[in-house]
């Protein structure tokens, strides 16, 4: 098939879970079908494909024209708003009968899709639900009261579209049954999530980074609030136990919330943006995933198992991967229950090992990307 693959930001470089899974995905349909990605272009260069999809062809809109013409519709949900563009919209008006297939990745850039009836969504999250469960956290009435507005008009937004489209693809049987309740839809597969386990796998020697890990983008807003919540919450808790507890937080764009923990904590290390998130799942001795907010899979977990790290998380956080807790890994939601995971992980060697055997050889050999695309290209030929 010819396809052409929709989204909002370029895949190089690789920014995120998001970014990895259709990184991932299009690497193995590209093997069978002729692929060409469009997206939005910062204008400080020819976006490009990452080298893992040599032979996708990339087509670019300048993000100038994002948000342009009529986007400020109260009808339309922010974070969709923003993402309208009609250069994009023209676009792909004139070419799109070219394809036998439209992959639109993401709600965000869905509305700049003239015609969805040969489309198929990528649903990385129940935007609806992701945003609602972010609700109780918001500080503030005023606050609350204009993300409930938000949520409403997100919510019929969403089902719209995943009622127009052809198919959509589900990361998890979770969201999978919400789309089907919340919104309807009859056409949704799971595909799941991958991992690439032979590129995480651990080398013969590491170098120590820090007792706690925790990986993921900072700007994300279920992330900074995990980080928040563990380091005010929970860390606090671990060291009435191990007092030099340390803890790295690896991601790009941390807040300014992140950034004073680790000015005010020696114990604690804030990366920003690394090269290469291996070495800091390898030199650790927990992965931890206090996430409170969250949708989708959280890929993080996939990548520490692969890595031989034994990983703590709340049920938020795990969701969707079909992990089983206390075989897979850890969980607990309270600060004080999660508190306690994290000490039993650092002062039982042994159990640490035995618990990061059982994640990898796990994800080693049921999670891999083949899976996951073979999984979309069914609905690909079905749709």
């Amino acid at each position: 098939m010819r396809l052409l693959w929709i989204r909002r930001e370029a895949l190089d470089p690789i920014r995120g879970g998001g970014h990895i899974r259709t990184v991932n995905v299009m690497r193995q349909l590209a093997r069978r079908h002729s692929i060409d990605l469009l997206s939005f272009a910062d204008g400080t260069g020819p976006s490009s494909a990452p080298p893992e999809l040599p032979t996708v062809r990339v087509l670019g809109v300048s993000v100038a024209t994002r948000g342009s013409r009529g986007w400020r519709s109260t009808l339309l949900p922010g974070m969709v708003a923003s993402n309208h563009s009609v250069a994009m919209r023209d676009l792909i008006a004139g070419i799109h009968r070219q394809y036998d297939k439209v992959v639109v990745d993401s709600l965000h850039v869905a509305l700049n899709v003239p015609d969805l009836t040969n489309a198929i969504l990528c649903q990385h999250n129940v935007e609806t639900s992701l945003l609602y469960r972010s609700l109780p956290y918001r500080r503030g009435r005023r606050d609350q009261l204009m993300m409930a507005a938000d949520i409403a008009r997100l919510y019929f937004y969403e089902r719209r579209i995943c009622r127009s489209v052809r198919h959509v693809w589900a990361v998890s049987a979770e969201d999978q049954a919400l789309m089907r309740s919340l919104f309807g839809v009859t056409r949704v597969t799971n595909t799941g999530t991958g991992v690439d386990a032979a590129w995480f796998g651990r080398p013969a020697t590491t170098a120590p980074v820090a007792d706690l890990v925790f990986v993921g983008s900072m700007n994300w807003a279920p992330n900074a609030d995990g980080v928040r919540f563990f380091v005010r919450q929970v860390l606090p808790i671990i060291r009435q136990s191990i007092p030099g507890c340390t803890l790295a937080l690896v991601g790009r764009d941390p807040d300014g919330s992140v950034v004073r923990a680790a000015q005010d904590d020696p114990a604690i290390s804030v990366t920003g943006t690394v090269p290469d998130v291996r070495p800091y799942l390898w030199g650790a001795r927990v992965a931890v995933v206090p996430l409170r907010i969250g949708g989708g899979t959280r890929i993080k977990i996939f990548e520490a198992m692969a890595a031989g790290c034994p990983v703590v998380s709340t049920s938020i956080g795990c969701e969707g991967l079909g992990l089983t807790a206390g075989r897979h890994l850890l969980v607990g939601d309270d600060p004080g229950e999660f508190a306690a995971l994290c000490i039993r992980m650092l002062a039982d060697r042994a159990a640490a090992a035995e618990l990061a055997a059982v994640a990898r050889e796990f994800v080693a050999s049921e999670c891999t990307w083949e899976r996951v695309a073979a999984r979309c290209e069914i609905a690909l030929n079905a749709a």
